[in-house]
């Protein structure tokens, strides 16, 4: 009887499924393996999305009580939400600094920097070019990187940000002024592998009449039963400002019903983010940049509205520090989980590159959270945030905030909110995490030794506009 003959067709259906079941039945790093081995051969584009000033808690998905996010909760059912992300300072320049960097702010030492006798002349310490960019290593790998920024005062080349961007855009305006010169550059460049990094202002505190001002019909939204006599400042100090003002003086003349109100205001500005970001998406579907992109949404910080005695975004208490990340995997991959695993904003440059099958630098301090996906892995212990001696330690439990003598300590089981200091010099946590956090301080302080921090001055509107948004007193 002669031998049968197995066509190729079937041969290779047979391997496929043969693949299937390996990948549902092995343990992850055999899936990992599988995974990068796949979009190594495919080069997704690479789509990193900031939206600035964002609050986690303040988004739909996480759990808000308004539906301020529509499109972004429609996102998350083709990604990955991460419950328990970290910024690592409560500031752009240097948050941002650390996200594209993979360091701590104590290493990569990018800031403002403020005259402590005058309080009149600002200096840049700029990203050190020293310092290997996200964008670098992703240009030297093949692709096109695109920067698109709506901030130019702080993300411009004078403080490094255009590092390893082959075209870097700063565009000021609202979202969809900055989306429709996406739209006409990428209807350029679509043929090739790209890196796009957008940064959005919208969410920001303002700098004209109130504090928090999005376009029509975003602009009435929630605020229009508001009774209220508040019109965004008094005298001569109007939006940002008077919120800082605020901060400077430790009170204010505004009641509950106006706290609320400023919380609209805010909350349009996050609704309307969320329209362009929708428009976005539009965008790429249409023209078949979505379904094999790598996606990915956070923010530099959040906001604060009097929680602990103040505005805007300079202490390191969980309003600020926590912060939304969304990610969807080409393909849509792991559509659908969630990950309550703590994460870093600087453990987005290695995922990135483990994705992609590209060797982490050694120097990089951030921890690829691919195998916390993959593998149900617990993920960090510990977060970290802040530098020299303003800065945080944080677990899932308790959290610990030093900020020059001063030492708060918080039990987030028994006090989310971060509202009952209970610092106790015989607590062993607390004195646990206390050292730990100086370890941290010293160490990363020491693996920035060799990074230049010559700081650059600012021209006098730059500061006058950080001045405006609050950032100078």
């Amino acid at each position: 009887m002669g031998k049968t003959k197995i066509k190729p067709l079937y041969i290779f259906i047979l391997c496929i499924l043969m693949t299937v079941l390996v990948y549902m039945h092995t343990d992850g790093s055999i899936k990992e393996l599988i995974l990068r081995c796949r979009l190594r051969k495919t080069k997704p584009h690479i789509i990193l999305i900031v939206v600035d000033a964002l609050r986690a808690d303040h988004l739909s998905c996480y759990g808000y009580k308004r539906n301020t996010s529509p499109n972004i909760d429609k996102f998350t059912k083709d990604s990955v939400l991460f419950r328990n992300a970290f910024s690592q300072y409560p500031g752009t320049v240097t948050s941002l600094a650390s996200m594209l960097t993979g360091l701590y702010p104590n290493t990569h030492r990018a800031k403002l920097a403020i005259d402590s006798h005058t309080l009149e002349t600002l200096s840049i310490v700029p990203i050190d070019n020293k310092l290997t960019t996200l964008a670098e290593i992703i240009k030297d790998y093949g692709y096109l990187t695109l920067g698109f920024v709506s901030s130019p005062l702080w993300l411009n080349n004078q403080l490094g940000f255009e590092q390893g961007f082959e075209h870097f855009y700063a565009i000021p305006g609202y979202a969809d002024i900055l989306n429709k010169n996406v739209y006409e550059v990428i209807g350029k460049f679509k043929e090739k592998k790209l890196f796009l990094f957008m940064h959005y202002i919208d969410v920001h505190s303002d700098s004209n009449r109130l504090p928090y001002e999005a376009p029509y019909p975003y602009s009435e939204m929630f605020t229009a039963n508001y009774k209220g006599n508040f019109r965004g400042g008094e005298e001569d100090v109007w939006a940002s400002l008077y919120l800082a003002q605020c901060n400077l003086k430790r009170r204010h003349s505004l009641s509950k019903v106006d706290i609320c109100y400023i919380v609209d205001l805010y909350d349009q500005g996050i609704a309307y983010m969320d329209s362009e970001i929708g428009n976005l998406f539009n965008f790429l579907k249409k023209n078949g940049l979505y379904g094999d992109s790598l996606i990915i949404i956070t923010s530099d910080h959040g906001e604060a509205f009097w929680e602990h005695g103040n505005f805007l975004h300079n202490t390191l208490y969980d309003e600020i520090m926590h912060v939304p990340l969304i990610i969807k995997f080409p393909h849509q991959l792991f559509r659908g989980r969630e990950v309550n695993s703590l994460v870093e904003g600087i453990d987005i440059f290695p995922s990135i590159l483990r994705l992609l099958n590209i060797s982490v630098p050694e120097s990089v301090q951030g921890k690829e959270f691919l195998s916390v996906i993959l593998r149900d892995r617990r993920g960090k212990n510990y977060v970290f945030a802040g530098k020299d001696g303003f800065s945080m330690i944080r677990t899932q439990d308790i959290k610990l905030i030093c900020h020059g003598n001063r030492i708060e300590f918080y039990n987030l089981d028994l006090d989310p909110d971060e509202l009952n200091n209970v610092t106790n010099k015989k607590d062993i946590e607390m004195l646990r995490l206390y050292y730990m956090l100086d370890k941290w301080n010293r160490e990363t302080l020491s693996a920035g030794s060799v990074v230049k921090t010559n700081g650059v001055n600012s021209n006098k509107k730059q500061v006058d506009t950080l001045r405006s948004l609050g950032y100078l007193h």
